[in-house]
């Protein structure tokens, strides 16, 4: 109980502190959400529990979707067929376009000035729309450039409906679709990779090119 927490209620995360402790609880249900016994983690010790807690991947839909947790603590990247020989569900430049997007959509999301998405988290010492000082001009116009290519690409994909609304539920409201645990066939699973697919070429075009 006796925890710094978030304005939602949630106790705040704690990273790179050497005496870090995640509360029994969240370690429980991050273990279970990880497809892992909290027994058997507990069981493995105080290192495969430091792990879990200061693995910041797994407080993620993202990280649960690419990678695979073991009780020890230690994680593979889950890998399919996904007709170009096997390769991972999720590659480190997806990685790399999925921060870069939910950086940019934070940024955006400030700019216009709207409340938080979620009641729980509602922040009210945000900025109206328009008095946010913290960003000049120039800066909103390359924000919104970046977020039009960002949409146009993301509508551009095949079933684009459907891209945009799982790259909306992991990647904005970090949860993932049932669907997304079926495995390499899934089609939630498709159109988040094309989706980042599509996010990579756009927002990661100089790191391409380098």
């Amino acid at each position: 109980m006796n925890v710094e927490r978030e304005a939602s209620g949630r106790a705040q995360r704690v990273y790179g502190a050497t005496s870090f402790q995640m509360p029994e609880a969240a370690l429980a249900q991050r273990a279970a959400s990880l497809g892992i016994d909290p027994i058997d983690l507990i069981r493995e010790g105080s290192d495969a529990v430091a792990k879990i807690c200061r693995d910041e991947d797994a407080g993620t839909a993202l990280g649960r979707i690419a990678w695979r947790y073991r009780p020890d603590g230690s994680r593979d990247r889950r890998m399919g067929d996904f007709g170009r020989g096997v390769e991972p569900w999720i590659t480190e430049e997806m990685e790399a376009a999925a921060e870069s997007y939910r950086t940019l959509w934070i940024r955006w999301y400030r700019m216009v000035g709207l409340p938080r998405r979620h009641p729980q988290g509602m922040s009210f010492d945000r900025s109206p729309k328009g008095t946010d000082s913290s960003e000049s001009p120039a800066n909103v116009d390359a924000v919104v450039s970046r977020m039009d290519a960002a949409d146009n690409a993301l509508m551009s994909c095949k079933f684009s409906r459907l891209v945009i609304a799982t790259i909306d539920s992991v990647l904005i409201d970090n949860v993932a679709p049932e669907a997304l645990i079926l495995g390499e066939r899934s089609a939630a699973l498709a159109a988040l990779r094309n989706g980042l697919n599509a996010l990579a070429s756009v927002l990661l075009r100089g790191k391409r090119a380098a």
